[in-house]
């Protein structure tokens, strides 16, 4: 069985952090951990941005020189 792509997982896992975090059930909780879900949103924020960037190298970093 293949992989789903990354980005969808990436995006999937966005929109759930987001509906955890407006479920009443979340808000009534006053939860409050040290890794929060708003950490867990940066730290996906950070890998879409890796592989976006590996992804889509830089046209400069695709030259080689000619020597």
């Amino acid at each position: 069985m293949p992989h789903p792509n990354l980005d969808t997982l990436i995006g999937a896992a966005e929109f759930i952090l987001q509906e955890i975090v407006r479920h009443p059930q979340f808000q009534i909780l006053d939860y409050h951990p040290d890794f929060t879900i708003t950490d867990a949103q940066t730290a996906l924020a950070h890998l879409k941005s890796q592989l976006d960037h590996n992804q889509n190298p830089s046209i400069t970093s695709q030259i080689s020189p000619n020597k």
